[in-house]
């Protein structure tokens, strides 16, 4: 199973939550070109455009509407998993398949 590129998914991410390559940029502390570039190699592992691009800012295609959803939920369960395992919560850890510490 191949993995598509973790830094596009959150420059992706970015971009959907804040409508802007530009703020996508400012919030990861990266520049718009390394975002733009993060985007296109993302879309190029899809094989897929996922955002329409224009002066005005981007929109999603009906593509990235889709991945947004799926990403969206993957990235929530990875920041639930990190905070169940900081509170020690093993039970919920297992049911995700993830190793239990301990």
């Amino acid at each position: 199973m191949q993995f598509p590129p973790f830094k596009g998914i959150l420059a992706f991410d970015a971009v959907t939550r804040l409508g802007s390559i530009s703020k996508a940029a400012e919030e990861l502390n990266l520049t718009v070109s390394a975002v733009s570039h993060q985007l296109t190699n993302l879309e190029a592992f899809v094989e897929r455009r996922l955002l329409e691009r224009s002066p005005r800012g981007v929109t999603l295609t009906i593509y990235g509407e889709r991945f947004q959803r799926n990403i969206a939920d993957a990235l929530a369960l990875l920041a639930m998993s990190r905070w169940m395992m900081r509170l020690k919560c093993f039970e919920f850890t297992r049911l995700l398949h993830l190793p239990a510490c301990g």
